[in-house]
């Protein structure tokens, strides 16, 4: 993922309101000050997804849920990145956690 950030940043950097950081030595992006997926090694965080999204993500990735200290976090889901086709297809699902991301931030 790692080599892959710069063309993760070109599409994600250019929707309204989103900004990065570093949190929990990772890079991670927020919408309106709410995250909404992170770089963690050389996979995506997303953590916004409901369950739909994270069965659908899981049956057609390789991605299983996040785990912080060796437990499930909240409906996180942990996704390998490895190519730009690959990044192409999450892509909506990175939205998908920023758009609640951003509902989020207008209910606070």
């Amino acid at each position: 993922m790692v080599e892959l950030r710069s063309e993760f940043e070109a599409q994600v950097l250019e929707w309204p309101d989103v900004t990065s950081k570093y949190m929990f030595g990772c890079l991670a992006y927020l919408a309106r000050g709410k995250m909404f997926v992170f770089i963690n090694e050389e996979d995506l965080v997303i953590n916004n997804l409901d369950s739909t999204s994270r069965q659908a993500i899981a049956e057609t990735h390789e991605a299983f849920p996040f785990e912080s200290k060796g437990k499930p976090v909240g409906g996180w889901m942990q996704v390998s990145v490895n190519d730009e086709a690959e990044l192409s297809e999450i892509i909506d699902f990175v939205r998908t956690s920023y758009e609640a991301a951003l509902r989020k931030s207008r209910e606070a």
